[in-house]
């Protein structure tokens, strides 16, 4: 194994770690549910676990849709680090799952060992990730308030038992974080044999744990208003129906993007509360991204191919 072709690969995983985690501990961190720095810690250790327990279906997923080189390998994992770098700096919502997934399908149409049937069916994952997240918030919005109907507590044990379920809710969706992302930032050393199954795991998780260290206050305390308002309530709704989304394409072996999960999540509040609620201008540039993400990887990685 050479350090220098798993540099890019491992940079993936701090990436995810760094963007992602304030998608799921940021609702909690906004709404003074839990501390900052205990966030970062919690997110990291269940992040690992995640990817070291939950993410073996991805790979067979991945492996699927195109096979891969070492030499592949390393141009999927260098587009994905590009990709993320640009769209990063130009300010732009990026999906580092739809990341890699662009990579690896640029470049198995050039070594025309993309498998399209595969690739398909990513793709309907993808459409219905905003749609499931949307569906479970406004079933665990309608759970949270019949429970708070039925249980014989004042507004104190209210708020206490919604900011406990609020951090139990971002220890779940940081574990379905690391299930669902560990198979698409290592798959490709997977596939071109360069490591293991259970090393890429191990790596991968770390890698999510160590950029989860690395997320900044602010983007945590930007989320609890990026597209709808939130109080601690309706904050472990939206978190509950991310980490439930994300854990259920874990479970299907297909990655998907956990700020789609959380957006869809908070347009399901927002028909909840009334659609005057949500930000449409953030919404247009969210989807803009959304689409120019995997297109942009898939376009880096065929230039990579005819450069390495």
């Amino acid at each position: 194994m050479i350090p220098g072709e798993l540099a890019s690969g491992l940079f993936l995983g701090w990436a995810v770690g760094r963007n992602d985690t304030a998608n799921i501990f940021g609702p909690a961190v906004a709404t003074s549910s839990i501390r900052f720095r205990t966030s970062l810690i919690l997110c990291a250790v269940f992040v690992s676990l995640g990817g070291l327990i939950g993410s073996g279906a991805g790979y067979h997923t991945l492996d699927v849709l195109a096979g891969q080189t070492i030499r592949t390998a390393v141009i999927v994992s260098m587009a994905s680090a590009i990709t993320i770098t640009v769209m990063t700096a130009a300010k732009l919502p990026a999906s580092i799952s739809q990341i890699a997934i662009g990579s690896i399908a640029g470049i198995g149409f050039l070594n025309n060992t993309l498998d399209v049937s595969a690739l398909e069916k990513i793709a309907i994952c993808w459409l219905l990730t905003p749609v499931l997240g949307a569906v479970f918030a406004i079933l665990a919005s309608i759970l949270v308030t019949s429970i708070f109907s039925i249980l014989p507590v004042t507004i104190f044990g209210q708020d206490i038992i919604v900011k406990f379920g609020l951090v139990m809710a971002g220890c779940y969706a940081a574990y379905a974080l690391g299930a669902n992302s560990v198979a698409g930032i290592t798959s490709v050393f997977v596939t071109s044999g360069l490591i293991t199954p259970f090393i890429a795991s191990v790596a991968g998780g770390l890698c999510i744990a160590t950029g989860s260290l690395f997320c900044q206050k602010s983007a945590m305390y930007s989320m609890g208003s990026r597209l709808v308002r939130l109080d601690p309530s309706s904050a472990l709704t939206v978190v509950l129906a991310e980490a439930v989304t994300v854990h259920a394409f874990a479970l299907a072996g297909v990655p998907v993007s956990t700020s789609q999960a959380l957006i869809g999540a908070m347009i399901g509040l927002g028909f909840m509360r009334g659609m005057q609620t949500i930000r449409f201008t953030r919404l247009i540039l969210m989807l803009a991204g959304w689409v120019l993400t995997p297109a942009a990887a898939f376009i880096i990685a065929l230039i990579l191919d005819k450069i390495i």
